[in-house]
């Protein structure tokens, strides 16, 4: 499974969208999820702490091959977000699921059957329908 192209290095520590993204290119698309369009002059007076402006545009540009956010050719260039932060995280939440049921389902699951005391056949039951929930509701993508 090929991973999306704003997938970075996952911290468990942080909440959400911040699990996957640098703090400078969560601080700019926040600074995008704002409003409307701005150019990089704009995001940097916003951006804090203060950044100069060849590092912000070496972060929208990240961004942009990222595909997260998008440029507008003109002079000066605009960008704006291609997802909303909520639309995101669910990308998010919905690439952290696959990731766990696909390349970690063999190992995790019997781990945490086994280290649950008195696991009976009603809790691997209720594991067993989530899992196929989940799976149902991503084909529907209702996820």
């Amino acid at each position: 499974m090929k991973p999306p192209p704003w997938l970075g290095p996952l911290d468990l520590g942080r909440d959400g969208v911040q699990r996957v993204l640098g703090d400078l290119e969560y601080a700019v698309l926040q600074v995008l999820w704002e409003g409307p369009a701005h150019t990089a002059r704009e995001v940097e007076n916003r951006v804090r702490p203060h950044r100069n402006i060849n590092t912000i545009m070496s972060t929208l540009n990240r961004l942009v091959r990222k595909r997260l956010i998008a440029r507008d050719p003109g002079t000066p260039a605009r960008f704006w977000p291609c997802l909303s932060h909520d639309e995101l995280a669910a990308q998010v939440r919905m690439w952290i699921g696959r990731v766990f049921l696909d390349e970690m389902e063999a190992l995790s699951v019997p781990q945490f059957l086994g280290s649950r005391s008195g696991t009976d056949g009603e809790t691997a039951r209720r594991l067993v329908d989530l899992a196929h929930r989940i799976a149902h509701e991503a084909q529907d993508g209702s996820v």
